[in-house]
């Protein structure tokens, strides 16, 4: 009975034996891998992604955008940055390469317009290229930019 109990408390090769459990385990995660790879899923997972993504309506109206450097269509005044500014917008401050607008609806605007002059303070949209100056007359935006 010595001999049974000697056995069951030696520990030398409980290390093998975890070894072993292991690197089993991860090898038969690996073939979980393999198998799920070549067996589609993950061909139909990437399918659901593409067809999510390609589901997606990425097209934002901006409505008519003017030229600069164009007509005085009467339309919104657009900016280097992009932003369209409507007429009747007023200049509420501007220091050359930012501008901050009041829209006739109370909103404001701020838009990066590159490098220029600043524009005169309380100066109001009259279409996409013009401006009326706060003493009465009117400039056009490209003498203030060069767009």
């Amino acid at each position: 009975m010595t001999r049974f109990t000697e056995f069951l408390s030696d520990d030398a090769g409980a290390v093998t034996i975890d070894w072993v459990a292991l690197t089993s385990g991860i090898l038969l995660l690996g073939i979980m891998v393999v198998y799920a790879i070549f067996n589609g899923g993950v061909s139909s997972l990437v399918a659901s992604i593409n067809g999510t993504l390609t589901s997606v309506n990425t097209n934002v109206d901006i409505g008519q955008v003017p030229n600069l450097n164009g007509g005085d269509g009467g339309g919104p005044m657009l900016m280097a940055d992009g932003i369209s500014v409507p007429v009747g917008s007023t200049v509420v401050s501007s220091d050359g390469s930012r501008i901050a607008f009041e829209t006739p609806d109370g909103d404001n605007i701020h838009t990066h317009s590159g490098n220029g002059s600043p524009l005169p303070v309380g100066s109001t949209v009259t279409s996409a290229n013009s401006l009326k100056l706060p003493g009465g007359s009117t400039a056009s935006f490209s003498d203030f930019f060069n767009s």
